[in-house]
């Protein structure tokens, strides 16, 4: 047992080691934009993870810095798979309430506005796409990623056409094909959102949407029209608080420390009072903690990665001959598919299988060494010290202290003899915290 506490230790300490490696340098992204504006200028924002709260904390503090220092606009290169309905209604209302213009680009070629970010294209003062871009798939689902069903369906459905279809009338655009982004979950490339209006302009780039913005007028609002020139553009990063909140809410990364955490636990339960399971365990599963709070959580998903482990970890000490472990398997699987069962918000696969396949890899290593433990003499009670060698370290006429298997001891003489300081010395008994021992023969002591 103690080889299988040694191994479960350094496995824990690998994977916490990767995780806080993946964390890391997410954290700290590269290069930052340290260009000074000019008198006319943009601001540049980019959104290429899924819509979640640090997502709209992000463009409401851009929008504000943009107001404060007078820019032309702000504008959002989006790739987005969508999102949190509650973290989009934070950012439509943003835009729809600001004196800055907004300008939305989808891309690079590639990126996607699905789901709530086809909402958030529709809000934006101006819309373009890159070639190679696609744009919908905005049916609402439940926090799972299931359909709605019944009455409820019907509720929600028809709010998001009509927040939408709103959105669209606000800025001239298609509200046939945004009723069937969401009502159908269409999903349209580049070409044909551009020739039926849905979006604005066709850019290969941020320099080249600027171009074709030259002289154009918008009226924000009633009362407010600007007029669009092109100018150069100026990065707004992300502040170290919202890289180091939005790095939590990666579902792979509350994955990762989701199953550290049950490491953690299971590792001070299997090796109590040491402490170490219980702190990294503790603060992994807080980490997760954090993320499933907010994410859109499957329970049923949970239960079964729980179920996954809890079997793979019983066939230890249950003679199964390996069915625990694949059905343990199959569950840690299903659930870690399960967990987060949307789009914008699944566990990459490749994470899911690497997690899996170090799962059991460990648990097959340590029931080998649980295995082979069991043919390996007793070590523990009262015997456990019986033949052991130490050295005195007092003088025992006939009681002194030695040190024994890497412990200090009250001993005394068996024979009644006085045993010098320094002898080596065998332990012939036990009795409770007392041993009782004889100086060690020249022949073991030269063995």
């Amino acid at each position: 047992m103690r080889a299988f506490k040694d191994i479960f230790a350094r496995f824990i300490f690998a994977f916490l080691f990767l995780a806080l490696f993946v964390f890391a340098g997410t954290l700290f992204p590269g290069g930052v934009s340290a260009e000074e504006p000019a008198n006319e200028f943009y601001y540049q924002i980019e959104i290429n993870t899924a819509i979640n709260p640090i997502t709209a904390d992000y463009l409401e503090r851009a929008l504000e810095v943009a107001e404060a220092d007078g820019a032309l606009g702000l504008i959002v290169k989006l790739d987005t798979p969508g999102g949190l309905m509650e973290s989009l209604s934070r950012m439509n209302s943003a835009i729809l309430n600001t004196d800055v213009p907004v300008i939305v680009w989808v891309g690079p070629a590639g990126a996607r506005a699905a789901s709530a970010g086809a909402f958030l294209t529709y809000a934006a003062h101006v819309s373009a796409m890159s070639p190679g871009t696609r744009i919908g798939a905005a049916h609402p689902v439940t926090g799972t990623g299931e359909d709605l069903e019944g009455e409820m369906k019907e509720k929600v459905v028809s709010d998001a056409v009509a927040q939408i279809k709103s959105l669209a009338r606000r800025h001239d655009r298609n509200e046939t094909y945004a009723e069937k982004f969401v009502r159908g979950s269409l999903a349209i490339g580049h070409e044909e959102a551009f020739e039926n209006n849905v979006v604005d302009y066709l850019a290969d780039s941020v320099e080249n949407l600027i171009e074709q913005l030259e002289s154009r007028q918008l009226v924000i609002r009633e009362d407010h029209e600007v007029k669009l020139v092109a100018a150069p553009v100026v990065e707004i990063e992300r502040t170290w608080r919202e890289n180091f909140f939005g790095v939590l809410l990666n579902p792979n990364l509350v994955f990762i420390f989701l199953t550290l955490g049950i490491y953690g636990l299971i590792y001070e339960f299997s090796n109590p009072g040491l402490g170490i399971g219980i702190v990294a365990g503790g603060i992994c599963l807080l980490i997760a903690l954090y993320g499933l709070n907010i994410l859109p959580v499957n329970y049923a998903g949970l239960g079964l990665l729980l179920l996954g482990v809890v079997l793979m970890g019983l066939d230890l000490f249950v003679p199964s001959y390996g069915v625990l472990t694949l059905g343990g398997l199959f569950s840690f699987v299903l659930g870690s598919v399960m967990l987060f069962d949307t789009a914008a918000f699944a566990v990459s696969p490749g994470v899911i299988a690497g997690v899996a396949l170090a799962t059991v890899g460990f648990f097959v290593a340590a029931g080998y060494l649980v295995a082979t433990s069991w043919g390996n003499p007793v070590e523990i009670g009262d015997d456990s010290i019986v033949s052991r060698t130490g050295v005195a370290r007092s003088k025992l006429d006939p009681e002194g202290k030695v040190y024994v298997w890497g412990e200090y001891w009250t001993a005394v003489s068996e024979s009644g003899e006085t045993v010098a300081e320094g002898t080596e010395i065998e332990v012939v008994d036990q009795e409770r915290n007392k041993l009782f021992i004889k100086p060690l023969s020249k022949e073991r002591s030269e063995a």
